[in-house]
């Protein structure tokens, strides 16, 4: 499965999408454990739920961080994660400017 379809791709594909990149140990095991937290808050292992990002996003503002039991912080921190893991797959669209930086 190439990084450009995301269409089947699953957080077990996010998880091992970031233990492949190049991260630092202590970035990959925060993502990771982002990754199988969010898993684990909607109820389904990281292999039966598809890394579809609008569909998380909707999924995830439903969640708060008492439902989580965590602090609100770590909630953030969680899905601050949870966004750079995604990223990991996501593929980068173009920008509009053609004008050089």
């Amino acid at each position: 499965m190439s990084q450009n379809d995301t269409s089947r791709q699953t957080l077990a594909d996010v998880i091992s999408a970031v233990l492949q990149a190049n991260l630092s140990d202590l970035q990959r095991r925060d993502q990771v454990s982002a990754v199988r937290t969010v898993a684990r808050l909607l109820g389904a292992p990281p292999e039966a739920i598809p890394a579809n990002i609008p569909l998380l996003r909707r999924r995830l503002e439903e969640l708060s961080p008492g439902a989580a039991g965590v602090s609100p912080g770590r909630w953030a921190n969680i899905r601050s994660l949870f966004g750079k893991a995604l990223n990991q797959i996501r593929t980068l669209q173009p920008g509009r400017s053609l004008a050089p930086i």
